[in-house]
């Protein structure tokens, strides 16, 4: 059942996703920005319904009160491809630090540049973190938000990668709040691999940002603890969660989107963080 869903999954999102390509290239050769924008959006929304939908995912957005309004800067971890999708629907003006390398995708290259994407080399050209900061504070100037990922890679569930040190480079030549997210949609769409997890359990959490002012090792110290800290209790919340029998049959489990709604509780989460209402994202 899992290869069949996993496989019919992938199947759809390819050519949806070719389908949406091919829509936006004639935008993205035009500089048309707006519509490429809302096209954008648009894929990423259907993404998230056949999560919903073929996977079972039941997805969780929490912390909405520390979304960034307006120019900002985001950090956050990265397990999973489904991190900038479900990021590019919840904020319309994103500007995300992604690999140079996505250029060599049939008709990535001119729908990346057209949306404003900051790309990086990965081999790490001389004066390249100089040249992106400076491109940060532009696009922070004109509004938009500026997600980047400082692991660099997707990484496993329960694994953590070492921060790149760019980021401070960038939150110090914005001089201003680094606003963080946390997340474990891995545990939904594990990193490049064909099989998925149907009917699992993820959230992605919008937490406190850190002031701006720290020096660099203050804040790589401050921004690994927090994030690691999240991470860990988003991960142990939702295995406890989906290792609960259920009442339910698997057909009907998996048909309303995963569990029934309600957190499990953790030691590591507050008991207000515990009794909040979870924050089911819908197009």
């Amino acid at each position: 059942m899992r290869l069949l869903r996993s496989s019919l999954f992938n199947c759809v999102f390819y050519g949806f996703t070719l389908t949406m390509a091919l829509l936006a290239t004639p935008f993205a050769l035009l500089g048309a920005t707006r519509p490429l924008r809302a096209l954008l959006r648009f894929w990423a929304g259907g993404v998230l319904a056949l999560t919903r939908g073929l996977l079972g995912g039941g997805i969780e957005i929490r912390g909405r009160a520390h979304m960034p309004k307006g120019g900002a800067l985001i950090v956050g971890n990265h397990q999973s491809e489904l991190d900038g999708i479900l990021m590019a629907r919840l904020l319309p003006d994103l500007a995300p630090v992604a690999m140079a390398e996505l250029e060599r995708y049939p008709f990535f290259g001119p729908i990346l540049r057209a949306l404003g994407f900051l790309l990086v080399r990965t081999e790490g050209e001389k004066g390249q973190s100089a040249a992106v900061a400076e491109a940060a504070r532009k696009a922070v100037a004109e509004g938009r938000q500026v997600l980047i990922y400082p692991e660099g890679r997707l990484m496993p569930v329960g694994e953590r990668g070492p921060l790149r040190s760019g980021v401070w480079r960038i939150y110090d030549a914005l001089q201003a709040p680094a606003y963080l997210v946390a997340q474990d949609l891995g545990r939904v769409w594990p990193r490049r691999e064909w099989l998925k997890h149907p009917g699992a359990s993820a959230a992605l959490e919008f937490l406190p940002p850190i002031p701006p002012g720290l020096g660099k090792e203050a804040f790589m110290l401050e921004l690994e603890r927090r994030l690691d800290s999240a991470v860990s209790a988003l991960e142990a919340e939702h295995e406890a969660q989906d290792a609960r029998p259920s009442p339910a049959s698997d057909f009907g489990r998996l048909a309303r989107g995963g569990e029934s709604g309600k957190s499990a509780a953790h030691p590591s989460l507050s008991a207000s963080a515990q009794a909040r209402p979870q924050e089911i994202l819908r197009r």
